[in-house]
């Protein structure tokens, strides 16, 4: 393991495993569960999250903290916000990521798939979350409501997340169902400019940015 240099910030993600529980065109927050950590001694939710490493990839760190905290093994994530104000404390920077997931995947004792729409709401204090945790989940609302905006997006295939994904069966699927381009009539050339600067697809474990 390699020391972090000093006066380099920390570096840490967040993540927010979340399954589509109805398949409605319009967006609601009831249509999605996220799931979240019973924190340990107290009431209060939070996303799975831990620093990385000064050699570590920070989506891969993501997806194995998901599996650790959660037992959801997942196989991409969307990076959805960057967050770093200087504090008091160490400096440190978060990565917010999004985690497909299944309301079929088993979660362990403390981790549990709630309802976003009940998170958001917060209602008699149910889900109380530490600083900045909030925050994701009104970003996280934010990033879905903006999905359901865009026409071209096919949500179905945003979240789909299996072994078909990888190899080349994953590169045939990502040049026929590529949630941006699927509405459109493409040439063959398209479709290989297509295959080669996906935007919405991670193959393995490589990092993508969503805007």
């Amino acid at each position: 393991m390699a020391k972090r240099p000093f006066g380099i910030p920390r570096f840490a993600v967040a993540c927010a495993p979340v399954a589509r529980s109805a398949a409605n065109k319009q967006y609601s927050s009831r249509d999605y569960e996220v799931c979240l950590l019973q924190l340990h001694g107290n009431p209060a939710w939070a996303f799975p999250n831990v620093c990385v490493d000064y050699d570590v990839d920070p989506l891969k760190a993501a997806l194995n903290e998901v599996e650790n905290q959660t037992n959801i093994k997942g196989c991409k994530g969307y990076a959805l916000s960057v967050e770093g104000a200087p504090g008091e404390d160490e400096h440190t920077v978060t990565i917010f990521y999004v985690i497909p997931a299944t309301l079929q995947s088993s979660t362990g004792t403390q981790a549990h798939f709630q309802t976003l729409a009940d998170v958001l709401e917060n209602k008699d204090g149910l889900y109380s979350m530490p600083p900045g945790h909030r925050e994701m989940a009104f970003t996280l609302d934010q990033w879905l409501r903006e999905r359901h905006t865009l026409s071209i997006v096919n949500l179905d295939i945003l979240f789909l997340c299996n072994s078909e994904e990888k190899g080349i069966g994953g590169l045939v699927k990502a040049i026929i169902d590529n949630p941006i381009y699927e509405n459109r009539i493409r040439s063959p050339e398209d479709d290989l400019i297509i295959a080669i600067n996906n935007p919405l697809y991670v193959f393995g474990t490589t990092p993508i940015a969503t805007e």
